[in-house]
């Protein structure tokens, strides 16, 4: 038997239980919301593996090979807390004139412990007169390496495929989202600060790719 001293038991209890019990009502409700949340998912799954006659969630490497399947798709790196998709270059079309804009390659930060997806653009950042800095017409550049997007009513369904571990189709529509400009949204006009992706400066045209 491994005896623990008394100074050992101090700083554990210290740790582990003074702290615990000294969390506010706010927290201790937050933690409620999220063990609902939690428990929410593992039903839906435990559902989902009863309709199919599953025994375990689905292989993670099919996962990894539907990731790697998505044409934009540059490369994936899994880190301790959150998996980093790198994006090739993506094109946006001015709804208003029908060019392509090429906005940049992209970096996905999507975190595994937390809803909450940083969206980088690794090429460029713009700054169209009148309007903050832009990753894309949608994607607010809070710093160089942060970027905040504009869902409006999508504001939920990252979170929901994050929780349930569709990173696949998470990739799928946030690539489609980088990509889309929403003539209707002040922002959607801001398309014009990215370079045309089918003509050079000088009108001559660009070899599409």
């Amino acid at each position: 038997m491994i005896q623990t001293t008394k100074d050992e038991f101090i700083a554990l209890y210290q740790d582990r239980v003074v702290l615990s019990n000294s969390k506010t009502l706010p927290d201790l409700k937050q933690e409620i919301v999220e063990t609902q949340r939690r428990l929410f998912r593992l039903i839906r799954r435990a559902k989902k593996l009863e309709e199919t006659g599953a025994t375990s969630i689905d292989d993670p490497g099919k996962e990894y090979d539907r990731i790697m399947a998505i044409p934009q798709v540059d490369g994936i790196e899994l880190r301790r807390s959150s998996m980093i998709v790198h994006l090739k270059t993506l094109y946006a079309t001015n709804p208003f004139t029908g060019l392509r804009h090429e906005l940049g390659r992209f970096r996905l930060d999507i975190y595994l412990n937390a809803p909450y997806i940083n969206w980088v653009n690794t090429t460029r950042v713009v700054t169209p007169l009148g309007y903050p800095a832009l990753m894309a017409p949608h994607i607010f550049a809070e710093t160089a390496q942060t970027g905040r997007p504009c869902l409006g009513n999508m504001d939920g369904v990252f979170p929901a495929l994050q929780a349930s571990g569709e990173f696949a189709a998470l990739i799928t529509m946030a690539i489609e989202f980088i990509e889309t400009v929403n003539a209707a949204d002040s922002l959607g006009q801001a398309i014009t600060a990215w370079p045309l992706a089918d003509f050079h400066p000088d009108g001559r045209p660009k070899k599409r790719k």
